[in-house]
């Protein structure tokens, strides 16, 4: 499935990374975009795992149905990362926050703490929480937003990104330019020409533009696990690629 090639700096080969709500249609996206750019992806999820990502994805994606909030959940997604792929590291955690679920912010701070010590054996990784859902930043921005500023805090000595995504406009201290992302897609032109939704979106009930919106947030996320964001850190980030601080 491969789409980026091994010289473009957007290659994610060798990288293990964690999506979170993957069977999801905003989860399915973010799952196909980093594969595409030859990363190796784990999805859970509670639900089963979608039809669209199947056996043709070929070791590279591999799925446990599990509750991450469950306890223990998060050793176990770690060691089942490392026999899965046969790699004894982790690069990117992706923490999809899906309507309905605000509740269970904690759940992904616990886990997200796992994953993060696993990442620190060297000293490198990137955490992206993403908001899915612009029906409840109302109520899940605020506390979204101070988990990955703890989280952040938490582990940035330890040499791990951490920064949100918000699918929506806002404004805050220290505004900085969409400028690196912007050159950052122009290394994404294969890419953008496999977004195809009617393949992609594993719910027929998606628009056209919600859809379009999931693959803007499936680019930039792409982004954020490489390491085209080195300098990006402890913030929240638009689509647009510009961002500010937590």
């Amino acid at each position: 499935m491969s789409i980026i090639e091994k010289s473009n700096p957007l290659n994610l080969q060798y990288r293990v990374c964690i999506v979170t709500s993957a069977s999801s249609p905003l989860g399915v996206i973010v799952c196909k975009t980093l594969l595409k750019a030859n990363a190796l992806v784990l999805g859970i999820d509670s639900r089963p795992k979608d039809h669209s990502l199947n056996a043709a994805l070929g070791t590279h994606f591999q799925f446990e149905q599990c509750d991450v909030y469950d306890e223990g959940t998060p050793e176990r997604i770690v060691a089942a990362a490392a026999k899965k792929f046969g790699v004894e590291r982790l690069d990117a955690l992706v923490n999809i926050v899906e309507e309905g679920k605000t509740a269970s912010l904690e759940g992904l701070r616990s886990f997200s703490e796992v994953v993060g010590k696993a990442m620190a054996q060297e000293g490198r990784g990137s955490i992206i929480t993403v908001l899915g859902s612009e029906a409840v930043l109302g109520d899940t921005f605020e506390p979204a937003t101070a988990l990955t500023k703890d989280i952040a805090s938490q582990h940035q000595k330890r040499g791990i990104r951490c920064n949100i995504i918000l699918p929506q406009d806002t404004s805050g201290e220290d505004e900085q330019s969409a400028d690196a992302y912007e050159e950052a897609k122009t290394q994404m032109k294969a890419l953008m020409k496999t977004e195809k939704i009617a393949k992609d979106v594993p719910s027929a009930s998606e628009s056209k533009q919600t859809a379009a919106r999931f693959y803007d947030i499936g680019n930039l996320t792409l982004y954020l696990a490489g390491d085209m964001s080195e300098g990006i850190a402890g913030r929240v980030v638009r689509l647009d690629g510009s961002h500010c601080a937590l």
